[in-house]
């Protein structure tokens, strides 16, 4: 039977925060959350174009949440 000191696993000593880090990018919703009221209330005086305006900025928020997903930069942070 194999000594406890020649196991191939990890072993986790602390929950330090350094360790967990934070993934920043997850965090872009609490940016586009208020961007809808304020194009809401910001074409006011333009209701037909109030739908192009908010179809358009989901569009761009889906964009940039699929761009963040797939980036292989920021998918090692």
């Amino acid at each position: 039977m194999p000594d406890s000191g020649s196991s191939d696993r990890r072993r986790i000593t602390s929950w330090d925060s350094a360790d967990l880090g934070v993934q920043w990018k997850f965090l872009s919703p609490l940016v586009w959350a208020p961007a809808f009221p304020i194009l809401r209330f910001a074409t006011v005086r333009y209701p037909t174009a109030r739908p192009w305006v908010i179809g358009g900025a989901i569009i761009v928020a889906n964009l940039h949440g699929f761009w963040l997903i797939q980036n292989p930069d920021l998918s090692d942070i």
